[in-house]
């Protein structure tokens, strides 16, 4: 029974996967950014993509989706890809890019992007 549900579960979240990814492909940045947290979480994915996850959500935060903004700001920020580079690809911390991206993500009514935005210290 138990296999079961884990295999229910793939499929909802492949199903899910789909359904942002259509979305993203619409330039819906909601869907973008759903499909963002997928690749980074691996969740319905064949492969955790954390570069791709990045790339998503810069398009989201493109089609003003704040979180999107948020979640590539975090990543500026914390410099989180760093262990995931990929050839000639380097991401590093930029916290002046960060700023500008919760700033981005304040002005679309995201109260935590406005936080964000008062606390990024250079």
């Amino acid at each position: 029974m138990r296999s079961e549900n884990v295999e229910n579960s793939f499929e909802y979240d492949s199903k899910a996967v789909l359904f942002a990814q259509k979305g993203c492909e619409l330039n819906d940045g909601y869907g973008c950014f759903l499909l963002g947290n997928f690749f980074w979480d691996g969740f319905g994915v064949e492969t955790q993509d954390n570069w791709k996850a990045a790339e998503l959500y810069e398009k989201a935060c493109q089609l003003n989706n704040s979180s999107g903004c948020i979640e590539l700001g975090r990543l500026y920020e914390h410099k989180k890809l760093h262990l995931f580079s990929r050839t000639e690809q380097v991401f590093s911390m930029d916290s002046e890019m960060a700023a500008k991206l919760y700033k981005k993500a304040c002005t679309l009514g995201n109260d935590v992007g406005c936080s964000l935005a008062n606390s990024v210290h250079d």
